[in-house]
């Protein structure tokens, strides 16, 4: 039982049984409304059954609509074992949505991360051709500078293989190198 102050809504609930029905009622803002189920349906489903009554009457559609809102709840509320099993699916589809959603916010955490991926190929596929063009000038560099450290060798080694044998012949008119 329930009571709310300020007049808006003075809500009462009940549940009695009666041979093989239980009778079940809430009162609110005025309104009673009542559903009468077998006995061995759990008081749970049939408050529910209450409770979306109760939505589909302050809906405020026309009596046509709440007439056939009620068939549709009669119906979807005749086997009660599948009322829990509905709401089972509903609760896992639910479940099976919220994965879903995480999974969509993984992909873009991975979309964003392959972007960044990317960009990092890009900017290390150019620097990777800077390297190839500056390693092939020091190549060349190198390559000259080499040449010319054996050509002052050679050069070097002539003169004093010239010198020696300058030296040894005795001066530079062989006088000690030369044959009669």
């Amino acid at each position: 039982q329930r009571r709310v102050r300020g007049g808006q809504s003075d809500k009462h609930n009940g549940s009695f049984t009666h041979g093989p029905y239980s009778y079940n009622f809430v009162k609110d803002r005025g309104f009673t409304f009542i559903s009468i189920a077998r006995k061995d349906v759990e008081t749970r489903i049939v408050f529910s059954f209450i409770k979306e009554m109760q939505h589909a009457f302050d809906a405020g559609s026309d009596k046509h609509r709440f007439k056939r809102d009620i068939e549709l709840l009669i119906a979807q509320y005749k086997n009660p074992e599948d009322v829990d099993k509905v709401k089972r699916l509903a609760g896992d589809i639910q479940e099976v949505k919220d994965i879903m959603q995480q999974n969509l916010k993984s992909m873009v955490q991975r979309g964003d991360q392959l972007q960044q991926l990317d960009e990092s190929v890009v900017q290390l596929e150019v620097a990777a051709s800077t390297f190839k063009v500056r390693s092939t000038e020091v190549k060349k560099v190198v390559f000259w500078r080499d040449l010319r450290c054996k050509i002052i060798v050679g050069v070097v080694l002539l003169i004093i293989i010239f010198i020696v044998v300058v030296v040894a012949c005795g001066g530079f008119e062989f006088p000690n190198c030369k044959t009669s």
